[in-house]
């Protein structure tokens, strides 16, 4: 907006009056960046807490692992149980028989002698690979490691929620940087056409040529600024989306 303005046209009194708006304009333009750089502090501490989010949720994953190996060897458990109570029950019935039938000679006793033998080996097996499986069973999680996992998807929600708020809380200030701008643009095309007067005029124009560069200056950090704080914003955003979804997609799995 300087650009525009004749300062050799201007008086004294109003060369003094745009260096104190400009002085204002960029003590405003300094605080900005200083939240600005607040804020990325802010996301960094945020990226952080998703760093540690990611490290529990492999923990999760690694639970989650040992639950579906534990319920298969539960499950393989539950099945040879199963497998020695028929034989166990078969066993019986056969001592049964032959406890009945004691006075017959006709090879039938050898035979149910023989089964008898085969299926007490049969249950021996059985009784073998309970045992490993017993061995092998892994902790199944309880419904604490859910809470937990519950506990995680719901904090991940939150850091969403207060990215997206940082996001609203800083376009809102650039809006406001924006519209202050334009009332200096407004402000200066009002003191255009006014006539010079003073002694003073040389000194402080070089004061607002000082200034000018100094806003200049702050204007190019401060886009720059913007622009990395908006790309860290949107990969951070991403980033958290990803880990959510992620996130539902195991809760949905367990």
């Amino acid at each position: 907006e300087l650009r525009t303005l004749d300062l050799e046209a201007l008086s004294h009194e109003e060369l003094l009056d745009i260096a104190f708006r400009q002085r204002g304009r960029l003590a405003d333009l300094q605080d900005l960046t200083v939240q600005h750089k607040a804020m990325r502090s802010k996301l960094q501490a945020a990226q952080q807490t998703m760093e540690k989010q990611a490290a529990e949720l492999q923990k999760l994953e690694a639970l989650e692992a040992a639950a579906k190996a534990a319920a298969e060897v539960a499950e393989r458990a539950v099945r040879l149980e199963k497998d020695n109570a028929q034989l166990q029950a078969a066993i019986d019935t056969l001592k049964d028989q032959t406890a009945a039938t004691p006075s017959q000679d006709d090879g039938s006793s050898a035979r149910i002698a023989e089964l008898l033998q085969q299926v007490q080996a049969l249950q021996s097996q059985v009784d073998a690979q309970a045992a490993s499986a017993e061995s092998s069973a892994q902790p199944v999680p309880t419904d604490e490691g859910l809470a937990v996992l519950q506990d995680d998807l719901q904090t991940m929600r939150g850091i969403v929620a207060a990215s997206e708020q940082q996001k609203t809380e800083l376009q809102q200030q650039l809006q406001t940087v924006s519209e202050h701008m334009r009332h200096m643009t407004a402000e200066c095309e009002g003191l255009k056409a006014r006539a010079p007067d003073g002694a003073r005029h040389a000194a402080l124009q070089q004061e607002i040529e000082d200034l000018r560069r100094e806003l200049e200056q702050s204007q190019d950090s401060r886009h720059v600024l913007q622009q990395q704080l908006l790309q860290a914003h949107q990969e951070e955003l991403a980033a958290l989306r990803q880990e959510l979804k992620l996130a539902e997609e195991d809760r949905e799995a367990m």
